[in-house]
């Protein structure tokens, strides 16, 4: 190559350098800081529901849902049958209450949400529709328990809301 090509593509290359080096200088944003800042407006949902019938009655626990999404709006699912059992869903370890654990008690993810805006309304409500039993409705957010509540006996309700965090 000759040395009058040579010098007009090192002078590009090393205006070029520059200046994508001073795009990452000290108190610039770099792309893994615009990543996290984006990400840090948003939670990680899950809406769970457990419930257990009477010794007696050997068909699964029915609940009827409804519950806040990501938008802002209310969703409302009837008639849910509850087959899993609670200890064997997955993500379910972070619990430590030995009753939910137990092999009388199932459980179901009615939603996961893996981007829910930081600073919206989180709800989540479940009507037992058996005659007996207790109902159990949990908010998880980012893996963990934030809020839960119980219900017992026919037909009875449990219900959990409230606000997470403040918007950045």
């Amino acid at each position: 190559m000759k040395v009058k090509y040579l010098i007009p593509i090192l002078l590009i290359m090393l205006v070029f350098g520059f200046t994508f080096v001073g795009c990452f200088s000290i108190g610039s944003p770099t792309p893994t800081s615009i990543v996290e800042s984006i990400f840090a407006n948003y939670i990680d949902v899950k809406y769970i529901v457990t419930g257990n019938n009477s010794i007696m009655d050997t068909n699964p626990p029915k609940v009827s849902v409804t519950y806040s999404n990501s938008q802002g709006g209310t969703e409302q699912i009837s008639d849910i049958e509850i087959t899993k059992k609670a200890k064997d869903l997955k993500g379910f370890n972070e619990i430590e209450d030995p009753i939910i654990k137990s092999d009388a008690v199932n459980a179901i993810i009615i939603v996961q949400y893996a981007m829910f805006p930081i600073g919206e309304f989180l709800y989540i409500s479940a009507q037992n529709q058996n005659d007996f039993g207790n109902t159990t409705v949990i908010i998880m957010v980012n893996n963990k328990i934030w809020k839960s509540s119980s219900a017992n006996g026919g037909y009875s309700i449990a219900e959990a809301s409230g606000y997470y965090g403040e918007s950045k």
